[in-house]
């Protein structure tokens, strides 16, 4: 039967459990303290000139290096070449960083806390590429926003 069931039928009270947000928190611990002088946590971002905004998970220094983070979980790490969009939205957040205050960050991290216990960090410091592919993005979504509600 059910480990549920046989408690509720039992009449007992259920054992305690780490909630899933705690576990993830620990497993990440020893690499969020690679995280200092922190610009913005959950901060609101926006870009006149690409016509965006977002809310970004922090920036700050990463190893002592300016960096946008982004915080991530899965069940377990993902490959890299599975994770190339979360790369693009921090170049969108890079960008509008840099529009807002003109300072402009070395790298972008993402850091994966696992449910199978890992935390894996991926570090990408080639900004260009993922600025590349998010005018692409942006190009693409205008160019079918107009298509599906332009004048025709």
């Amino acid at each position: 039967m059910h480990l549920l069931v046989e408690h509720l039928l039992k009449n007992e009270s259920l054992p305690e459990v780490q909630p899933i947000s705690e576990f993830l928190f620990k497993i990440a611990r020893n690499d969020l303290n690679r995280i200092n002088n922190i610009y913005a946590l959950e901060g609101s971002l926006y870009s006149k000139v690409l016509g965006i905004a977002g809310t970004v998970d922090c920036i700050g220094e990463f190893d002592g290096e300016l960096a946008i983070i982004d915080f991530k979980t899965s069940k377990e790490p993902k490959p890299r070449d599975w994770i190339e969009h979360y790369f693009v939205q921090c170049a969108a957040y890079a960008c509008m960083f840099y529009e807002l205050t003109e300072i402009p960050v070395k790298k972008f991290v993402i850091i994966m806390s696992c449910e199978n216990g890992e935390c894996v960090i991926y570090e990408e410091y080639d900004k260009s590429k993922y600025i590349k592919l998010l005018t692409e993005y942006i190009k693409e979504f205008v160019t079918d926003k107009l298509e599906e509600y332009g004048d025709k």
